[in-house]
């Protein structure tokens, strides 16, 4: 029985990724999320980077965080909350503390800076 694609990409580079466009109220692509997922004896591992550019406001990708498959989402709540940033669920509220209630990456949705809000659209 032959694997299906995915688990052939898996075997061959032995690491995923999930992408994110940031997006201003207009719908203007402002950053980007990656996550690279790599294996692990449980799940896998991963490493956040959000790169962003608003006004005076900028983040690289120079600075990721890596975290477990116990912290997802939070890994990427902690890189959004270090930069002053409030990260948001779907439901248009702070996300509060790490986001250990939180499940997967997609449930982080946007943030706000000050009173701008950004949304952030899960691509893969």
């Amino acid at each position: 029985m032959a694997n299906n694609i995915f688990d052939r990409i898996n075997k061959v580079s032995k690491q995923t990724i999930s992408a994110a466009v940031i997006t201003d109220s207009k719908g203007r692509a402002c950053g980007k999320v990656l996550v690279r997922f790599t294996d692990s004896e449980v799940g896998y591992n991963h490493e956040v980077a959000v790169i962003f550019h608003e006004g005076e406001t900028s983040i690289n990708a120079g600075t990721s965080l890596k975290g477990s498959c116990y912290s997802n989402p939070s890994t990427l709540v902690s890189k959004l909350q270090a930069e002053n940033l409030k990260p948001l669920q779907h439901s248009g509220k702070p996300i509060e503390g790490c986001g250990d209630h939180l499940s997967q990456f997609t449930d982080v949705c946007g943030f706000k800076m000050g009173r701008k809000r950004f949304d952030i659209l899960w691509a893969i």
